[in-house]
Parts: C-alpha cells; structure tokens; sequence
C-alpha cells in the first residue's frame, strides 16, 4: 500500500475585518460564578471564579475557555471565539491599540 505524504503549502490569511473585546479582570470581579457575562445571538460567555477565574465561551465547535487577558473575537458569520492575547497581537491590528499596548501584549 502507498502512503502519500501530506504537503503543506504557504498561505496567506485575507485581510478580514472582525470585531473583538478584551476580558478584563474587572469582567470577572463583576459577576457572579455561572452568571452570563454576554450573549451574541445564539452564543454564551459565563464567568467562573474559581482557580483564580475564567470565562467558557460556547463556540460552534463547543465551549471554550478564555481567561483575564484573552480576547474575543466575532467573526465574519457572526461566531465568537476566544484568542490568547500573545496570538491576538500577532495576528490582529487594532484601531485603538497603541504599540506600547501591543508591545505589552506580545511579551516584546
């Protein structure tokens, strides 16, 4: 039997706009554990306390969990999902974001 080997091949992302907010520590301290943070259409963020807290985002691949610091991002159907703030600034230019900030969120 031949096995072909996977290929990758070099890609370039398009140039998409997409609307995104930060989670902030002052996100968690608002609510209470299990309580809605935000609804977008159809999708949940809840926030929890415990271990020093975090936020489960129900994504179309199922729930995720973001943390003080992560993003969310909305997508161009619509869907929300969180991003680490290390990869948001490596993939994502901000209108509002100056690079100080910027600087600071990609550990430069």
């Amino acid at each position: 039997m031949n096995k072909k080997m996977v290929e990758f091949k070099r890609v370039r992302k398009k140039p998409v706009e997409v609307e995104a907010f930060e989670l902030t520590k002052e996100m968690l301290e608002q609510y209470q554990n299990g309580a809605y943070l935000l609804r977008i259409e159809n999708r949940v963020i809840r926030c929890y306390k415990s271990k020093g807290g975090y936020f489960i985002i129900g994504t179309l691949e199922g729930e995720m969990i973001a943390k003080v610091g992560d993003f969310i991002i909305k997508g161009v159907e619509g869907e929300i999902y969180p991003c680490r703030r290390d990869i948001f600034f490596k993939t994502y230019d901000s209108y509002n974001t100056s690079k100080e900030e910027k600087n600071n969120g990609s550990g430069q």
